[in-house]
């Protein structure tokens, strides 16, 4: 019997999923800096393959917008 993920940024359903732990980000995190408070965060650990390329396509733009600017 196949298992069946959601995954945490589009919340479709796979039987696949990709573990992004090693990413240190949270979806939603908003500071107020007047009362400081935070805003609820979601955190993600399981992405489908779709969501996956495009954080990996997102890595490789910022790394190559980021060493053009120096």
């Amino acid at each position: 019997m196949a298992r069946a993920y959601r995954c945490d940024l589009c919340n479709k359903f796979t039987d696949c999923v990709q573990n992004v732990s090693g990413f240190d980000f949270k979806i939603g995190e908003q500071h107020d800096e007047f009362t400081g408070t935070r805003a609820k965060m979601k955190e993600v650990k399981e992405v489908c393959l779709d969501c996956h390329k495009k954080i990996l396509n997102t890595v490789k733009e910022l790394y190559k917008n980021a060493t053009t600017e120096q």
